[in-house]
């Protein structure tokens, strides 16, 4: 990432490099795909601190750290993986209320020939809101507006032995599952026609969130935080976890009134879930 500085925004001087990565070897086609390469750089203040994002090998980077503005240099301290599903190349902006708001695209994973037949491809993210944690971990929620789009909810209690399962009529909600510690796995599934197309597994004893795609490590964070916040949008499923890991998933055989949503626990205890049905943000939507 290259440093330039300018008076007038016409003519620039280049300082030196911002940041860099370590070259690993791999060759492709596209130095994006074997991570030779970064792509979409973001480097903005959070808190006090610096972030930097960029987007290599089909996933979006994040780096916190210092920032010297006098000698113009960063320092990264920790870094993650933004979005451990299809999202890519995402961009910031600084909200007249000094939020740090991201949009980010969501990828296509069915094959060309499909979504070539359907006439779209990608959309767009819900908004998230960045923040940076007292050990530097960057935080990730969506936006506070979405409870604007938020119908009247229904609650229900989980038990061990009694799921949540309910069949949705419209294929936008949000589900909300708190994590208790004291148990040993939640389980999330959408099933379309009765077969699993879908889940994202929260293993409370072993220490990981598991998908259908992808596994990673449960995030450390303040009881205050955890928790999932599930956001079914048509071919999308964003899933936020306990405010620090995301998942941008895609299923493509959702079908309102054929697609349940189920949610179950193992071990002692119980929880309350939210299902709540979301109004759409425009009329001209190309979701399905």
């Amino acid at each position: 990432m290259l440093l330039s500085r300018s008076q007038d925004l016409h003519h620039w001087d280049y300082l030196h490099k911002l940041a860099e990565g370590i070259p690993n070897g791999k060759l492709a086609a596209n130095p994006c795909d074997s991570g030779e390469m970064w792509e979409c750089p973001d480097f903005f203040e959070i808190n006090k601190r610096h972030c930097l994002l960029y987007s290599t090998a089909n996933k979006v980077i994040w780096t916190t750290g210092e920032y010297d503005a006098e000698k113009h240099i960063y320092t990264p301290t920790r870094s993650g993986v933004l979005d451990h599903g299809a999202y890519y190349a995402p961009k910031s902006f600084l909200a007249p209320d000094q939020r740090r708001i991201l949009w980010g695209w969501i990828r296509e994973t069915r094959p060309e020939a499909e979504f070539t037949s359907a006439g779209w491809a990608g959309a767009m993210s819900l908004p998230r809101v960045l923040t940076v944690g007292e050990q530097g971990q960057l935080e990730i929620r969506p936006v506070a507006e979405m409870a604007k789009l938020r119908g009247t909810a229904e609650k229900a209690t989980v038990q061990a032995k009694t799921p949540f399962r309910r069949k949705l009529a419209d294929l936008r909600q949000e589900l909300r599952v708190p994590i208790d510690l004291s148990m040993g796995a939640i389980t999330v599934r959408l099933l379309t026609k009765g077969t699993e197309v879908w889940h994202l597994v929260v293993n409370i004893k072993g220490d990981s969130i598991r998908t259908s795609d992808v596994s990673f490590p449960l995030p450390f964070a303040p009881s205050s935080m955890l928790g999932l916040r599930i956001f079914v949008d048509n071919s999308v499923i964003e899933s936020f976890i306990s405010g620090q890991e995301v998942i941008t998933s895609r299923s493509y055989s959702l079908a309102p009134g054929e697609t349940e949503v189920e949610v179950s626990i193992a071990g002692k205890g119980r929880i309350e879930v939210d299902l709540c049905p979301l109004q759409a943000t425009s009329k001209d939507r190309l979701a399905t």
